[in-house]
């Protein structure tokens, strides 16, 4: 695992993790006190793993959660990131419907 730190505020340091998970995910980890962490996923990866998610539960929800995103972020998420995932997660049905929805 590869490991960089990056001064982001006086007390407050960032470690970015380039962790070997299946999504290759870029996993950031903000240290926001001595014994405190929050871990941060990109934008892209949560779409990948809500769809995931409703292809094991089927739940609607995860649906909604993407379409909202996709709504409020506009360009800003990687579609194509995402779309070369998404075959490589065998979900790409799901990711092509959602475009749709969210085109509409």
């Amino acid at each position: 695992m590869d490991s960089s730190r990056i001064e982001v505020l006086d007390d407050v340091m960032c470690d970015i993790l380039k962790k070997k998970c299946p999504l290759e995910c870029l996993i950031k980890k903000l240290k926001i006190s001595k014994s405190k962490t929050a871990n941060f996923a990109s934008p892209e990866d949560v779409v990948l793993k809500k769809m995931e998610y409703y292809q094991k539960g089927g739940s609607d929800k995860h649906l909604r959660d993407i379409a909202s995103m996709l709504k409020i972020s506009g360009e800003d998420i990687d579609r194509v990131y995402i779309s070369v995932w998404a075959g490589k997660l065998d979900i790409t049905e799901i990711w092509h419907a959602i475009q749709k929805k969210v085109s509409l």
